[in-house]
This record gives structure tokens, C-alpha cells and sequence, in this order.
């Protein structure tokens, strides 16, 4: 099992969960911690969520009874609309960590502060605890020299209405982005971006 953080603004981790959501091979767990149901929009299952993480971490429902499948072998744990209900340590997630290892990746996020396999940023937030860092930036974010480059996007007025409306298309340089990723290869870097590191 492979534990990999999404780490960025959150229309951008929306739109980033649901692209991995949908060119990630294999069984996919989400655990997502953001105080807010973005993620759970962007893959189409917002109107399916019972329970939520702040259950399954305080131990009021089991992980599976929480699960909301998106497609195939791909659910979500989703967040919660309470967060005041419960304070949950480190050694919650990782007791939900151990239980979930039928999974082959499990995408969280927000940082919680454990050991991380991946860490895939879009932007220039913290870093991680991760052992593998890979960085997307855009125009206003520069290149951090620790992370691995993988791609620079703009998000634009068509990306905000992708995570509205949930679609297993995914646009061309996403996928790029995200086979970069999945190869573990740096993307070229153009004259500009390398005399500005951007």
C-alpha cells in the first residue's frame, strides 16, 4: 500500500483528486480531512455521504461503513461538516492506515503529519513528511529545488466547471502531468521557467 498526500489549494485538490481518481490504476481509497465537501462534488458523490473521516477516526463507524464508492475499486472516506465533534491524533490515522491495507494507494488530504510514501503538490505550500516530492506549479508558484517538477498548469474558468460536474475525461495536459507522476520522470523545463526557475 502506497500513502500519497495531495497537498494545494482546494479547487485545485479537487481537480487533482479527481484526475488521479480517474488515471490511477488499481484499489483507491481517498480519506479526505478538509473542512469542506469540494472533493466530494468534484467526483460526483456529495449526495452519497453518511457518515464522514471524524466517524471513522473516533471509531463510531467502521472505515468500510463510511466508504462512498465513486467507481470501480476507487471510494472515498469523506470529510466532515462537523469538525468541532472530535480531535483526532496522529495515531488515529495511523490505527486507520493499518486497517486499510487492502488498498493499493490511499490519498489523503491533508497533511496529518505521518510519514507519507508521495507527496504530489500543486503550488508552494509546506512541506511534508514525505519521502517522494513531486511539485506542479503554475504562474505565481516557483519551482522548489527538493521536489521533482512534474508539469506547470494554469487553473483556468474550464477546470472550475470540471469539478462541478464529475467526468472521467480528463484534460490532455493533466494526464500528461499525471503520467509524469506515474513514471516518476521530471517534465522538461522551458528557457523562461529555467532563467527564472519557475
Amino acid at each position: 500500500m502506497k500513502t500519497v498526500l495531495v497537498n494545494s489549494q482546494l479547487q485545485k485538490k479537487a481537480l487533482l483528486v479527481q484526475s488521479l481518481c480517474n488515471l490511477l490504476d488499481g484499489k483507491i481509497l481517498i480519506i479526505n480531512s478538509d473542512q469542506s465537501r469540494e472533493i466530494e462534488y468534484a467526483l460526483g458523490v456529495e449526495d452519497y455521504c453518511v457518515y464522514d473521516t471524524l466517524d471513522v477516526l473516533s471509531k463510531i463507524v467502521d472505515y468500510k461503513k463510511a466508504m462512498v464508492k465513486i467507481k470501480d475499486v476507487k471510494y472515498i472516506i469523506p470529510s466532515t461538516i462537523k469538525p468541532d465533534k472530535y480531535s483526532p491524533s496522529s495515531k488515529d490515522y495511523q490505527d486507520l492506515i493499518n486497517q486499510v491495507e487492502e488498498f493499493d494507494i490511499v490519498i489523503f488530504t491533508e497533511d496529518i503529519k505521518i510519514d507519507f510514501d508521495e507527496e504530489i503538490m500543486w503550488g508552494d505550500k509546506g512541506k511534508s513528511l514525505a519521502k517522494k516530492l513531486y511539485q506542479i506549479t503554475d504562474s505565481s508558484t516557483k519551482r522548489k529545488q527538493e521536489y521533482k517538477f512534474i508539469g506547470k498548469l494554469e487553473f483556468t474558468k474550464e477546470y472550475d466547471k470540471k469539478i462541478n460536474s464529475y467526468s472521467e475525461d480528463v484534460d490532455e495536459k493533466l494526464n500528461g502531468i499525471i503520467d509524469n507522476y506515474k513514471q516518476d520522470k521530471e517534465a522538461k523545463v522551458g528557457l523562461l521557467d529555467r532563467i527564472f526557475n519557475r
